[in-house]
């Protein structure tokens, strides 16, 4: 069961997110392949219910790996994964899943770190 609560972040938070590792170095969404994190960099998109619009991403390492699978449609599955640290404001919408995690639509966010490379494995839905 999905439960949504629309929040406006006045201040910046941390998020994580997982990000799939090019061969070229570059770090970008797993989800579409194409969103690129880069250090420093600032993403941008307007939040709307339903999974519909918004940056994704969690409150903590330990909400990552509640998330469950992964959709079968996801673009970079196969390649190796790293966990970027993000400085997250503006919009925000949090979605409480049945696993007891918790992920949210962002409005902006700033990747701030990228940490190791990370050899894990979800099963995809």
């Amino acid at each position: 069961m999905v439960t949504l609560t629309r929040d406006v972040a006045l201040q910046s938070e941390t998020f994580f997110k997982l990000v799939a590792v090019e061969p070229d170095g570059r770090y970008v969404s797993i989800f579409d392949g194409t969103t690129e994190y880069a250090i420093g960099s600032t993403l941008s998109e307007e939040v709307r219910a339903g999974h519909k619009g918004g940056l994704y991403v969690c409150e903590s390492v330990l909400d990552l790996l509640k998330q469950g699978p992964l959709p079968s449609r996801s673009a970079r599955l196969d390649a190796p994964w790293a966990v970027a640290r993000l400085v997250g404001w503006g919009q925000k919408l949090r979605y409480d899943l049945a696993s007891g995690g918790a992920k949210f639509a962002l409005e902006n966010l700033v990747c701030a770190l990228h940490g190791r490379h990370v050899a894990c494995a979800m099963a995809t839905a």
